[in-house]
């Protein structure tokens, strides 16, 4: 896919002509405005000078038939180093014995495929292969999931890039729809004063989208991205401690059912805060465990999202 300026003006703005590679035939189509949704990879962007800022994780999920699971509506998640180096995985039950069985790995700290992880999750895992004597495959999922870092800006003359594609994805999870749909109709309107007003008024449009959508949720994408940071600098020891503090402290559990939003994540973070540090006092042998997150949280910020560790080669 390539595009390119199409040299005749429409109110002052240029037109952009996008070629689309096909079987058959090349699609051709000139617009004044692409509104770019490209999903993680996208060739545009780069091609108008959006530089993009990627970083990817890969991602595979098989859904099968005849799984074994505790309740149909709680997903179970499991972390790790040797179980998705970068990210976790996830079994996630869909009704009538089904579920999605996934992982997500980042390549930047490991040579593995995700193939590899999530076999391997099948085949010994004591949580999991007990659920899977009876399981088939239905159908696999793969894709790569942006993380860890927007593209700036999210426009050009001519172009608005919204989605996986313009990095709007929580880096915690991987999660994306609810900002790509507010970024959708905050682009939309955008649009429609680009294209009903003079050359003036259609670049203020496309600035105020990027300005829009950052108030609306800028934030949030880039405290997840330093939240990911974090939980990727912990060791194993270390975040199963949390996961065993969120069990059994009240204090802790009580903040993330009382703050806890998995849209706006950031909510959570001064109630987390504050009932970590009481859990850390009333419980000494969690006293490293938040000290290493508050380190992790402060390397995070200052290194700008490079890896914990260098990739290490595995025989």
């Amino acid at each position: 896919m390539t595009a390119e300026a199409a040299g005749s003006q429409t109110a002052g703005r240029g037109l952009l002509r996008v070629r689309v590679e096909r079987r058959a035939d090349p699609l051709v189509i000139t617009a004044p405005l692409v509104i770019d949704a490209e999903g993680a990879s996208p060739a545009l962007p780069p091609q108008l000078g959006i530089a993009p800022r990627r970083t990817l994780v890969h991602g595979l999920q098989y859904e099968l038939d005849g799984v074994e699971v505790d309740a149909e509506d709680a997903p179970d998640l499991y972390f790790g180093r040797d179980i998705a180096p970068g990210f976790f995985a996830w079994l996630m039950p869909i009704g009538s014995g089904r579920g999605r069985l996934g992982l997500a790995v980042d390549p930047r700290l490991t040579n593995r495929p995700p193939v590899f992880y999530l076999e391997r999750l099948i085949e010994s895992h004591p949580a999991v292969a007990p659920r899977m004597p009876r399981a088939t495959i239905i159908r696999k999922l793969a894709g790569r999931i942006p993380i860890l870092g927007l593209r700036r800006p999210t426009y050009t003359d001519g172009m608005m890039v919204i989605g996986d594609a313009a990095g709007q994805v929580k880096a915690t999870s991987g999660g994306g729809i609810y900002f790509s749909m507010l970024a959708g109709e905050i682009a939309g309107q955008a649009a429609a004063r680009y294209l009903g007003g003079d050359a003036a008024q259609a670049r203020g449009a496309l600035a105020d989208y990027e300005r829009r959508w950052q108030a609306a949720f800028g934030r949030e994408v880039r405290f997840t991205t330093i939240v990911r940071q974090t939980l990727n600098r912990l060791s194993d020891r270390h975040t199963n401690a949390v996961i065993r503090a969120l069990a059994s402290d009240e204090g802790l559990r009580r903040a993330v059912e009382d703050h806890g939003d998995t849209q706006y994540q950031s909510r959570l973070f001064r109630p987390a805060l504050a009932a970590a540090v009481r859990a850390g006092v009333r419980d000494l042998r969690l006293a490293p465990t938040v000290l290493a997150a508050l380190g992790a949280a402060m390397l995070s910020l200052w290194s700008d999202g490079a890896p914990r560790t260098q990739l290490s080669r595995s025989s």
